[in-house]
């Protein structure tokens, strides 16, 4: 099912297929934080701004679908204040009613509940340098869940089958080698 839920984007969205190191760029601070051309999903700025402009929905990144699941992911390179901990929540249950909408237009699903029977993992990519409390090995998970407004406990399990914190580092090495290692850049 993931497979028909990747072509219902790929088929009717091929408009908002850009390169990861686009998506991710910075724009407060003029910075490409991932030098990869990797073809992927603009969820944020190319198909919720432009096919729902009006609503004002709060969107991850990029979605990005791998056999059973599907990736939903969010770029922060700068320093993390408090404001931005709730807005990354908030990203995360917006983009997953609207990632509903889209299906349910597309007669994958009819109830929201079913969307939890796919394996959605939330990936929150931030900048290690800037954000380096984050990274603390000495920190708990407890005082790393209160930093993040408590995205583990609420969100892993509730929402998502699994949320991770990871830097632009390993998100470079865990994920992009993991699964676009043996893909070539695509140079738009």
């Amino acid at each position: 099912m993931v497979e028909a839920i990747k072509k219902v984007f790929e088929d009717n969205y091929k408009d908002c297929y850009c390169s990861i190191k686009e998506i991710a760029f910075d724009e407060n601070n003029k910075e490409y934080p991932i030098d990869k051309e990797y073809l992927f999903l603009d969820f944020d700025l190319k198909l919720v701004n432009r096919y729902f402009p009006k609503q004002g929905i709060k969107s991850i990144d990029t979605i990005d679908f791998q056999g059973d699941n599907i990736n939903f992911i969010e770029f922060k390179n700068g320093d993390i204040k408090s404001q931005d901990k709730m807005a990354i929540k908030l990203k995360g249950i917006e983009s997953l009613l609207t990632f509903f909408e889209i299906i349910k237009n597309k007669n994958i699903a009819s109830d929201f509940k079913e969307i939890f029977n796919y394996n959605i993992n939330y990936y929150v990519v931030l900048n290690k340098d800037k954000n380096s409390d984050y990274f603390n090995p000495i920190r708990d998970r407890l005082n790393f869940n209160e930093k993040l407004a408590r995205l583990y406990p609420d969100y892993e399990n509730t929402y998502f089958k699994k949320v991770e914190v990871l830097s632009f580092e390993q998100f470079k090495d865990f994920y992009l080698d993991k699964y676009y290692q043996k893909q070539k850049e695509v140079i738009l």
